[in-house]
Parts: structure tokens; sequence; C-alpha cells
């Protein structure tokens, strides 16, 4: 999970963990792909679209896409005008825990 924001990040892992996943956090881009580099073996990636650093969560998305191409990259964000940015579906902020887990869930499954 990659998040900037501490409040969310915490919130959200735990959701995840209380549904049975193992979950490592990151605040940035940059700090995900660090994590990455040093382990590959993640089912999914879910990040914030805007974050600091010059990292994107496009931008881990295309890096993934290409150099961890098992990676599932599922994005969200607060702001609305992404949809036709990428070929990607964003789920918009806020989201239910519910929508959380059946985002990921439903990506795991297929």
């Amino acid at each position: 999970m990659v998040e900037d924001e501490d409040l969310l990040l915490e919130t959200t892992a735990k959701t995840l963990m209380r549904f049975g996943h193992e979950v490592a956090t990151a605040r940035d881009g940059q700090e995900a792909l660090a994590i990455l580099a040093e382990d590959d073996q993640f089912d999914v990636v879910f990040s914030d679209v805007v974050m600091p650093g010059g990292v994107s969560g496009f931008d881990l998305k295309r890096h993934c896409d290409t150099h961890y191409p098992h990676l599932i990259v599922l994005l969200t964000s607060g702001y609305n005008d992404f949809s036709n940015r990428e070929a990607v579906d964003v789920l918009t902020k806020p989201y239910t825990h519910d929508q959380l887990i059946q985002l990921i869930n439903r990506h795991l499954l297929s």
C-alpha cells in the first residue's frame, strides 16, 4: 500500500490485514520502488495517484508494468479528473472498506 496521508495509510492497511492480506506500506512512490527492488514477491500494489517525491501512482504503475508484470497495480485518488489520462481504473476517494476489498479480491481472483 502506497499512501502519503498517514492516517489513511494506517487505517487502510489495518483493514486489509483484517481481511487476511499481508501488507507492506510506503509513504511515496520512491519508497514503494525501493521496497519492490528488495522483494518483488507481492501480488498487488494499491497506490494513491498524487504523492510527493516525484513518483506518482501512474509512474509507479508504468514501472511495475515494465519491471514487475506479475503485479496487479490498483490506484486511488481524491481527484476525479484522471479517468481518461491513463488506461486504468482509479478508485475514487473516499471509498468504503467494502469497495476496497471487493476491488482487490476481484483482481486477485480473476
